[in-house]
């Protein structure tokens, strides 16, 4: 089966400055995938230019075995859809305006949206649980059900690959493990950037450990989230400790 993406040699300057270097990776089709790391590893950016949202200036970028560099910003939006960690928008803007902007990738520019675009917003807004929110400004809601509302317009787009930065910050410990629950449930292609080791222990299938723009570990995920692995990485001393059901937990300790 081809991978849903794959990432061959890839190097990315930002600034004059070499930010992403030599990176392999590839993430087959239906698997979760955890990019983690320290801040400015490097994990935002390399999402950023397996959606071409940057350009590469080395190596090979594949969307479902199709070169990026050939396929069109729609192209690669009616295959993928991110969902960003923050956004801006204007206040006045209603939950379903902005899902609505999923279909821009589907849309006929000069008709709007058709019967079957409204049957796809209707079917996301219910499975994300939006639907009740949709005359509400975005600015009106809690922060879980703003995320789950960005949710909603990233699955309006009926992606095959979703890419996340950073999914739960801002949200407490039940809305973090409803929205990966709920993700996970898609049964699409994921990548998601993370920093809960524990979230991506009960979420990813594999994962790939980034240090300065550089993968540095990868595997699957239960065998990458060792202490040996972790600790040269974030710097800190790991204990790892299985809980009840042999979910991994981790405690940190600052080294001296």
């Amino acid at each position: 089966m081809t991978p849903a993406l794959e990432l061959e040699q890839v190097g990315v300057s930002l600034g004059g400055r070499r930010v992403i270097e030599d990176v392999t990776l590839s993430l087959e089709a239906g698997q979760f995938g955890a990019l983690l790391g320290p801040n400015g590893s490097g994990k935002t950016t390399l999402e950023r230019a397996a959606l071409g949202l940057i350009p590469v200036d080395g190596g090979r970028v594949r969307l479902f075995g199709s070169p990026l560099d050939r396929l069109s910003p729609r192209q690669i939006s009616r295959r993928a859809a991110v969902l960003r960690q923050e956004r801006g928008f204007p206040p006045d803007f209603l939950v379903e305006e902005l899902v609505a902007l999923g279909r821009s990738p589907h849309a006929h520019a000069l008709r709007g949206l058709s019967s079957a675009d409204h049957a796809v917003l209707d079917r996301v807004m219910d499975w994300t649980e939006t639907a009740a929110l949709r005359r509400r400004p975005l600015v009106s809601l809690s922060g879980g059900e703003r995320q789950r509302v960005w949710l909603a317009q990233a699955l309006a787009q009926e992606p095959e690959l979703l890419v996340l930065d950073e999914p739960t910050n801002h949200l407490d410990i039940a809305h973090q493990l409803d929205l990966l629950a709920r993700i996970r449930e898609l049964g699409i292609s994921v990548l998601a950037a993370l920093h809960d080791l524990a979230l991506a222990a009960r979420f990813a299938d594999v994962g790939w450990l980034l240090l300065e723009g550089r993968v540095v570990a990868a595997g699957p995920i239960d065998e990458l989230l060792t202490a040996d692995r972790l600790e040269p990485v974030f710097g800190v001393s790991i204990e790892r400790v299985s809980a009840s059901g042999g979910r991994p937990v981790f405690g940190y300790e600052r080294r001296r």
